[in-house]
């Protein structure tokens, strides 16, 4: 089994701020599979529905529709959507960036 290094998110939470734009990863970008992931100006960060820290963020580009031609109204452009800051699976680095 080979041990990956993955920085913990909390070390970046600083990084991303109130007003910026960021990438955030569906899934682990892997050769083969198209990358998906949503772009957003955040909103908000903080607790979301006393669940978890995360990112609230207003999308401005979704590869979901651009790259697998999902229907325009399954599309989250123009949506609210919740980024969590840290997963406790299938975390990895890089998974939310600022751009």
């Amino acid at each position: 089994m080979m041990k990956r290094n993955v920085k913990r998110m909390e070390i970046n939470l600083p990084a991303i701020a109130v007003g910026d734009l960021i990438r955030a990863y569906d899934f682990e970008p892997i050769p083969g599979r198209p990358d998906m992931y949503v772009v957003g100006i955040v909103k908000e960060i903080g607790w979301i529905r006393n669940e978890y820290i995360g990112y609230t963020i207003e999308c401005v580009y979704d590869t979901m529709f651009a790259v697998a031609g999902v229907d325009s109204i399954c599309s989250r452009v123009g949506r609210t959507v919740y980024v969590p800051v840290q997963l406790m699976i299938m975390e990895f680095d890089g998974r939310v960036t600022k751009i």
